[in-house]
């Protein structure tokens, strides 16, 4: 496997993803900057203490867990690793043959993609960007903006592969193209797999946001609805969910809340719910005072995007699913068979990471440790 230095280099010459990256990038910190300040003064700190809380009770919580998807007829499935996450879905899909997936990192960490496909199951990736990264063949090179690093003529450029007829690289046309798509296949599918953003442990509620609508018709239209997720993922209550999204949209995209902000709980009559918590590894990295930490990240991207080495160097120089100063810590210890042991070097150690994280992780430490 090639190392981060490498990649960086060859990111960097072929690609020039700062031309694409920075510019986007400097809005983004500022207006992010700007909706934090106009919300509760207290917002980072309360988000901070429910995903403490979280973690320092997590065992307690998920039996809470079990006990509320029981009462709503949710089933509730833990997988210990990725191959078994990967087996407890395709045990979960039985027959179906058309699967219609949104967004999920936890997918992408293990792999769930390429392992349904190669079981022979027609899948979809229904989010935008991961439609057109998915056709590129390299992964996200960001964790809420997966074709970040893709300009609109590049954009047009993968469509066209698709058989698509677009005269121009207009990005209403490319985004109508898309929909189109996704809708029809809606039409027929068999199974919704999304993630969930959290898990709210008193009630037996999921949380999951999105900006595209597909989710939405993920978790509804299909008479099978599966969510994955991490093992930590979970929280006390509505109050600490609802901290958790006071500071997970202006973080992430500079809105005070995504365009859709989903809570699920039963299913449907005649629908079937169900939820895989993964944990590959993250029980190890809860037992460690230096890490643990780690494990509070909302997934909001904050870091990542006012970070100078991941602007000049793009998200997939990092050769992880999770990238920028939160993949340089997170993934040696997911994998820790070195393969990403260089990753916490991809850093100036300025502290921006730190400052900007919306529930208080010390990411800068971490990389020095």
């Amino acid at each position: 496997m090639t190392t981060y230095r490498e990649r960086a280099a060859t990111e960097i010459r072929t690609e020039r993803p700062s031309a694409t990256v920075t510019p986007i990038m400097r809005k983004l910190v500022a207006d992010s900057a700007a909706m934090l300040q106009r919300g509760p003064h207290d917002a980072r700190a309360r988000a901070a203490a429910a995903r403490s809380y979280a973690l320092d009770h997590l065992d307690e919580l998920h039996e809470q867990v079990k006990l509320n998807f029981a009462r709503r007829g949710i089933g509730y499935h833990r997988a210990a690793t990725a191959a078994d996450a990967n087996r407890i879905i395709l045990g979960l899909l039985g027959d179906a043959k058309r699967v219609a997936k949104s967004k999920s990192m936890v997918g992408e960490e293990v792999g769930l993609t390429h392992a349904l496909r190669a079981a022979g199951i027609d899948l979809l990736e229904t989010d935008i960007g991961e439609y057109i990264v998915d056709i590129e063949g390299r992964g996200p090179s960001h964790i809420t903006a997966p074709a970040l690093h893709l300009n609109r003529a590049r954009i047009r450029e993968l469509l066209l592969r698709t058989g698509a007829e677009l005269p121009d690289d207009d990005p209403e046309r490319l985004s109508c193209f898309v929909r189109d798509v996704v809708g029809a296949f809606f039409a027929e599918c068999d199974a919704g797999i999304s993630g969930a953003n959290v898990v709210i442990a008193s009630s037996g509620r999921l949380g999951v946001v999105e900006n595209e609508g597909n989710v939405s018709l993920g978790v509804s239209h299909p008479k099978l609805h599966i969510a994955i997720t991490g093992l930590e993922k979970v929280v006390a209550d509505e109050a600490a969910a609802l901290a958790v999204f006071e500071v997970l949209a202006p973080s992430a995209t500079a809105q005070p809340l995504t365009s859709f902000t989903h809570f699920l709980a039963d299913p449907d009559p005649g629908q079937q719910r169900h939820v895989v918590f993964v944990d590959n590894g993250r029980s190890r990295i809860l037992k460690d005072e230096r890490y643990r930490d780690v494990l509070k990240c909302i997934r909001c991207g904050a870091c990542m995007n006012g970070c100078p080495v991941y602007r000049a160097a793009g998200g997939l120089s990092y050769g992880s699913p999770y990238m920028g100063p939160i993949g340089a810590v997170i993934s040696p210890l997911l994998w820790p068979d070195g393969r990403y042991a260089d990753l916490p070097f991809a850093s100036t150690l300025c502290g921006g990471c730190t400052e900007v994280c919306p529930v208080g992780i010390p990411l800068h430490r971490m990389l020095l440790d």
